[in-house]
C-alpha cells in the first residue's frame, strides 16, 4: 500500500499546483499489504486527497500518511479546510453529501472512498482537527 500511496500523491501534483496548496507525505517503513482490490484502492486513495485538495485554501496544506496500526495499514488524509461540522460528520459519506455546492461538488468522492474499502472489516471515518479535517481508511493487514 506504500508504493500505491506514493503513484496516488504523484497524481495530485497538478492539482496541487492549481490551487496553491502545499502537500506533506509519509510512509512507515515497513510495506503494507492489504487485500483487495489494487484500482479501487487507489481510486479511494484519489478520492480523499482530490476532496482534501478541493477543502484546502490556497497557502494551506494537505498531508497524507501511512502507517501500520496494530493488524491494520491505515491512511490518514487532513486538509486544509474549515472541517466538517458535527451534523455533516454523520452524513459526509452518504450519496450525494457535498459540502462545497457553491463550487459544484457532487457529493460522490468520499462515498466511492467509502464503497471502495469494502469488505466490512475495513471502515473508513473523518474527525476534525485544530484546522480542516482528517479522513481515515483502516485496512486490515494480510502479513
Amino acid at each position: 500500500m506504500v508504493e500505491l500511496g506514493r503513484s496516488v500523491a504523484a497524481l495530485t501534483r497538478r492539482l496541487r499546483l492549481q490551487r496553491d496548496v502545499g502537500f506533506e507525505d509519509s510512509y512507515c517503513e515497513d510495506e503494507l499489504n492489504v487485500a483487495g482490490n489494487e484500482a479501487q484502492l487507489m481510486q479511494a486513495l484519489l478520492h480523499m486527497l482530490t476532496n482534501a485538495f478541493q477543502a484546502s485554501g490556497a497557502g494551506t496544506k494537505v498531508t497524507l500518511e501511512l502507517k501500520r496500526e496494530g493488524g491494520n495499514a491505515v491512511a490518514l488524509v487532513g486538509d486544509g479546510g474549515t472541517g466538517v461540522a458535527d451534523a455533516q460528520a454523520k452524513q459526509i459519506f452518504e450519496l450525494f453529501e457535498t459540502t462545497r455546492l457553491d463550487q459544484q461538488g457532487s457529493g460522490l468522492g468520499l462515498t466511492a472512498a467509502r464503497a471502495n474499502r469494502a469488505p466490512p472489516r475495513r471502515r473508513a471515518g473523518a474527525a476534525t482537527v485544530a484546522l480542516g479535517a482528517v479522513f481515515i481508511l483502516r485496512l486490515p493487514l494480510t502479513d
